[in-house]
C-alpha cells in the first residue's frame, strides 16, 4: 500500500498509461490504414480489370466478325465450294486450296491474337490452315513444343460431330496440344467448317494492371474453375483457384493460401464474349509494404519509450528522490529526538542549499544546547546570563514541524511536476532560514523583520491555498527603525497557528505601524491582528500578568519569549498589549522606542 501511494509508483503508472495509449493508437491506426489501402487497391483493380476484359472482348469480336464475313461469303464462293466438294486429287481441289491458303496468309496478319485460321472439308476430311508460328507452340514456362495443329483441330471437329454439338459461332475453351486456347467455328452447311484458333496467352498482351506499382498475378479461368493460363511462376494463386479456395464471381475478396500461409487480394471479372474469368491475385504483403514504416513503429516506439523511462527514472531518482529522501530521513530523526544528524551535501542547487541549511541548523542547535548546559553547570546563580543564553537558543530555534511541512509541500509539488512553485518555495525557505541563522545578532531593522514575515506568510499561503490573505501597511519612515530581532514574527506565527482553529474560512492577517499617540517623537507602535478566533480570556490574563514566566510553555511560548527579550533589552521602555478585536480575532500591539542605546554593529541588515 505504501508503494502504491509513493511518488515513484505514480510517475511510473503515468508513463505506462501513456505508452499503452500510444501503442494501442498505433496498432489500431495500422489496422485502419491496412483496410483503407486494401480497399483502395481493390477498387483500383475493379475499375481497371473491366477495361482489360473489354479490350479482350473487342479483339475476340473482331476475329468473330471476320469469320462471319468469311462464312457469309463462303456460301456463294466458288473456291470454298470447290474445296468442300471436289475430290482430293482433283485439279479443282488443289487450285481452290491454294487460293484459300493465300487468303488466310494475307488475313491472319491483321489479328495479333489469332494463332491459326482454318477451313475443314467433311467430304475429304482435309484441313487448310495457316499459322504464323507454324507447328510451334510456345508454352507459358518459355519452352517450345511442336504439334500437328491440323490434327489437333480435327480432334476438336470429330468431338463436335460425334457429340452432335451445334456450332453457333461462340468462343469455346478447347485444349490444343499442351495448352488451352479459344476456338470459334461456323458450319457453312455446304460440307465444311471455317474457324479460328486464338492463343489464350496473347489475350493478356493488353494487361497493364501492374502499372499501379504493385506486382500481381493474372489468371485466366474457365467457367468450371479450371486454370487456363497464369502469369504466376510459383503458382500459389493458381493452386488456390484449382482447389476452389474462393468463389469464382465478379468482385473482390480476401483469401489465404493454407499451404504458403500468405494472404491474397483477389479481383475477378467475367468476359462477355467467352466463358472465361479473368482473376487478378495480389499478395497482401506487396500492398502493405507501403505501410512498412508504421508496422516497424509498433515495435520501435515501445522499446524506445521503455529506454526513455529507464533514463528518466534514473535521472529523477538522482536529482529529486534521493536528496528528498535524505532530507525526510533527517527530519524524521529530528522529530524522534536525534540531533546528531549530518546529511551528505550533494544534489541540485536548491536541495544543496536546503541540506546545507539543515546541517547548519542542527550544528547550531547542538552547539547552543551544549552552551546552555555548560552555562547551567558553571553558574546556576547567574540568572541573567542563563536567560540570555536561553534567549539566544530560542531565537535561533527552528520548528522542525514547520520545516517538515515545508518539505512535504515541495514533495507534493514535485509529484505534480510544478517546478515553478518548487523554485519559489525553495527561494522563500532559503531567505527565511538565512534570516534565522543570522538571528543570533541582537538587533534588526523593521524592513528586515517585515521581509522575514512576508517570506513566512508566502510559505504558509502555499500550504493554505485560498484560505490565507495578509496585508502589510508600514510607512517608509518606520522601516529603518532598529529593534531586537524576531520581535514581531512570533505574533504573526501565533495568528497562523491558532487563528485557523476557531477562525473563519479565510484567515486575514494585517500588520500595521504608526506613531505612538502619547509620545510620537520617541515611540512607535507595530500592530498584528487577524480575524481568527482570538485569544482566550485566560490566555490574555496570563500574558498580561507582570509575573508571567511562561508556566505553560506549550502555548504562546513565542509571545513569552518576545516579552522577556524586550524586557532585557529596553526594560520598562517597551510594552506589549494583547487583546481581541470587537469583531473577533486577535490583536497584539508592540510599543517600541525609536532611539535605542544598543550598538549598531550588532544589527542584522
Amino acid at each position: 500500500m505504501k508503494f502504491i501511494q509513493s511518488l515513484s509508483f505514480k510517475i511510473a503508472s503515468v508513463f505506462i498509461i501513456i505508452i499503452a495509449f500510444l501503442v494501442l493508437t498505433l496498432f489500431f491506426y495500422n489496422i485502419y490504414s491496412m483496410n483503407i489501402l486494401r480497399k483502395q487497391v481493390a477498387q483500383s483493380y475493379i475499375n481497371m480489370l473491366p477495361r482489360l476484359v473489354e479490350k479482350m472482348d473487342d479483339s475476340l469480336d473482331v476475329v468473330r466478325n471476320y469469320l462471319i464475313r468469311t462464312f457469309s461469303n463462303n456460301i456463294d464462293n466458288a473456291d470454298f465450294i470447290s474445296f468442300y466438294n471436289s475430290p482430293k486429287d482433283s485439279t479443282e481441289y488443289h487450285f481452290s486450296a491454294t487460293k484459300i491458303s493465300r487468303k488466310f496468309n494475307s488475313d491472319i496478319n491483321f489479328f495479333y491474337i489469332v494463332d491459326t485460321l482454318f477451313v475443314y472439308s467433311q467430304k475429304s476430311d482435309e484441313i487448310i490452315s495457316f499459322s504464323l508460328d507454324g507447328n510451334r507452340q510456345y508454352l507459358a514456362d518459355g519452352r517450345i513444343c511442336y504439334i500437328d495443329k491440323n490434327e489437333e483441330i480435327k480432334k476438336i471437329l470429330n468431338k463436335v460431330e460425334s457429340h452432335g454439338e451445334k456450332v453457333n459461332g461462340e468462343w469455346q475453351v478447347r485444349r490444343l496440344g499442351e495448352e488451352y486456347g479459344l476456338v470459334n467455328m461456323f458450319d457453312d452447311r455446304t460440307g465444311g467448317y471455317i474457324g479460328a484458333w486464338v492463343d489464350i496467352k496473347k489475350l493478356l498482351a493488353t494487361d497493364n494492371l501492374n502499372d499501379m506499382g504493385i506486382e500481381g498475378n493474372t489468371i485466366l479461368v474457365s467457367k468450371d474453375g479450371h486454370v487456363l493460363y497464369s502469369t504466376d511462376s510459383k503458382k500459389p494463386a493458381s493452386d488456390m483457384v484449382e482447389n476452389n479456395t474462393f468463389k469464382l464471381e465478379s468482385g473482390w475478396q480476401t483469401i489465404r493460401d493454407t499451404i504458403g500461409g500468405r494472404n491474397y487480394l483477389v479481383i475477378t471479372c467475367k468476359s462477355d464474349k467467352s466463358d472465361i474469368f479473368i482473376v487478378k491475385a495480389v499478395e497482401e504483403a506487396a500492398i502493405l509494404s507501403k505501410l512498412l514504416v508504421f508496422q516497424r513503429m509498433l515495435f520501435i516506439i515501445p522499446i524506445g519509450m521503455i529506454v526513455i523511462i529507464i533514463i528518466y527514472f534514473v535521472f529523477i531518482k538522482r536529482i529529486l528522490f534521493k536528496p528528498m529522501k535524505q532530507l525526510m530521513d533527517g527530519m524524521k530523526s529530528i522529530i524522534g529526538g536525534n540531533l546528531n544528524v549530518e546529511l551528505e551535501e550533494k544534489g541540485s542547487r536548491e536541495f544543496l542549499f536546503l541540506i546545507r541549511t539543515f546541517n547548519d541548523m542542527i550544528s547550531q542547535i547542538n552547539k547552543l544546547v551544549i552552551d546552555v548546559y555548560e552555562e547551567r553547570l558553571i553558574s546556576q546563580n547567574a540568572e541573567l546570563e542563563a536567560k540570555k543564553a536561553e534567549l539566544g537558543y530560542l531565537q535561533l530555534q527552528i520548528n522542525p514541524h514547520f520545516f517538515s511541512n515545508s518539505l512535504n509541500i515541495i514533495y507534493s509539488l514535485a509529484a505534480l511536476k510544478d517546478y515553478g512553485t518548487i523554485q519559489k518555495m525553495s527561494l522563500l525557505l532559503s531567505n527565511y532560514f538565512r534570516y534565522l541563522t543570522q538571528a543570533g545578532k541582537k538587533l534588526t531593522e523593521l524592513r528586515t523583520e517585515i521581509a522575514l514575515i512576508s517570506n513566512y506568510l508566502e510559505i504558509q499561503k502555499l500550504r493554505f491555498t485560498k484560505k490565507l490573505t495578509y496585508t502589510v501597511s508600514i510607512p517608509e519612515k518606520y522601516l529603518s527603525y532598529v529593534f531586537p530581532a524576531l520581535s514581531i514574527q512570533p505574533f504573526v506565527e501565533n495568528s497562523i497557528v491558532h487563528g485557523f482553529k476557531r477562525g473563519s474560512a479565510v484567515l486575514n492577517v494585517i500588520i500595521e505601524a504608526w506613531a505612538d499617540s502619547v509620545d510620537p517623537e520617541n515611540y512607535f507602535v507595530v500592530e498584528v491582528n487577524d480575524n481568527g478566533g482570538g485569544f482566550l480570556q485566560e490566555d490574555i490574563n496570563n500574558l498580561m500578568c507582570d509575573d508571567y514566566t511562561g508556566r505553560d510553555e506549550a502555548r504562546h511560548i513565542g509571545i513569552w519569549n518576545v516579552r522577556n527579550r524586550l524586557r532585557i533589552t529596553y526594560g520598562e521602555l517597551a510594552e506589549i498589549r494583547i487583546g481581541n478585536n470587537r469583531d473577533g480575532g486577535a490583536a497584539v500591539k508592540v510599543r517600541l522606542p525609536i532611539n535605542s542605546q544598543a550598538e549598531e554593529s550588532e544589527c542584522i541588515v
